[in-house]
């Protein structure tokens, strides 16, 4: 005789099976096709009896009892079936997320030729296997799956020809994030049109030869100024940031170049020889010395006089402000 719970209440049906702790019962209530699915599924969720579940979750004509039943189980040879045959792609999938990293070519099959992407998705967030997840970046028709195969091979030479391959932006954004070969990414630099994906490479460069080239070869003001930013202060480095702070065409990398700077000798050399308004500015504006300006008064171009007098009128300013602060605090 068959155990029904009569009832069209769901919310009651679940109650009474969250009373129930008899294992043969909910098992009679779990297998019972006459029985609402809810309530097939509500008992599923307590049964410990994995014979029954493997039962459940091959022959059960209901989807959504073999994916409840599928959920609870421990079998590797369950679950690699349920992976590779099942019909439903939610059931194949929850498989797959259950199944050990351990089952590699079970992993491989699933992540290559299973017909549905979320399937494949998962499979290859498991893998670790490179030749398959390279083969599986490059050829893979779901965009989402490619990318996680590109998140997961951990490997330059696959990173270096997915940038400099026809492929999708949004593979060649996490090919460039990744990437760590500088000689890979130099290439790619000087190939790659794209100014966003090179943006992206630059902050990969950690060589100051190399990221000197680009802050003076690129043709994109943002790529340059993200050079400019990774190359180290340094006085070693102050002749080529005087170089950039006067001929670069663009105020955002002469300004990076600029705050670099920490002589005054160069803020003076600035001034005097830059042809850009805003770079005279700027040098001026970090000279303190009265002397250092009264020597521009005397040498620096007609049109950069009424700045420098501004600016010796600032200096003067902080000076009095300065001594007056002395006398009152050793008063």
């Amino acid at each position: 005789m068959k155990l029904v719970i009569e009832t069209n209440d769901v919310y009651k049906s679940c109650k009474i099976i969250s009373l129930i702790e008899e294992q043969t019962i909910l098992q009679e209530l779990a297998a019972n096709n006459s029985q609402q699915i809810i309530v097939r599924q509500a008992a599923i969720k307590k049964i410990i009896d994995q014979d029954l579940l493997e039962r459940l979750s091959i022959y059960d004509t209901e989807d959504d009892i073999r994916l409840e039943a599928s959920k609870k189980l421990n079998s590797i040879f369950i679950l690699s079936y349920l992976c590779l045959k099942d019909p439903n792609h939610r059931i194949r999938e929850v498989a797959t997320k259950l199944l050990p990293r351990s089952q590699i070519e079970t992993l491989k099959k699933i992540a290559t030729s299973d017909s549905h992407w979320l399937v494949r998705y998962t499979a290859v967030w498991k893998l670790d296997c490179k030749s398959t997840l390279q083969q599986i970046s490059m050829n893979d028709v779901n965009i989402r799956v490619r990318m996680t195969a590109v998140e997961r091979v951990n490997d330059d030479s696959v990173y270096f020809k997915l940038l400099m391959d026809t492929t999708p932006f949004d593979i060649k954004l996490i090919s460039a994030r990744k990437i760590q070969n500088e000689v890979c990414i130099m290439k790619c630099l000087i190939s790659i049109k794209n100014s966003n994906i090179r943006e992206v490479l630059v902050n990969r460069l950690n060589n100051q030869e190399n990221l000197k080239i680009i802050a003076i070869t690129d043709l994109n003001r943002w790529v340059r100024y993200t050079a400019i930013e990774k190359i180290i202060e340094s006085n070693e480095n102050s002749e080529f940031f005087y170089k950039i702070a006067i001929t670069d065409i663009d105020e955002n990398v002469r300004y990076s170049a600029l705050k670099k700077i920490n002589q005054t000798s160069i803020f003076l050399r600035i001034v005097l020889n830059s042809e850009f308004l805003d770079s005279c500015i700027a040098a001026l504006n970090r000279i303190s010395n009265q002397k250092d300006l009264g020597l521009l008064r005397l040498t620096a171009k007609e049109y950069l006089q009424p700045y420098i007098t501004n600016r010796m009128q600032i200096v003067s300013d902080n000076d009095v402000n300065s001594s007056n602060q002395s006398i009152n605090s050793s008063s």
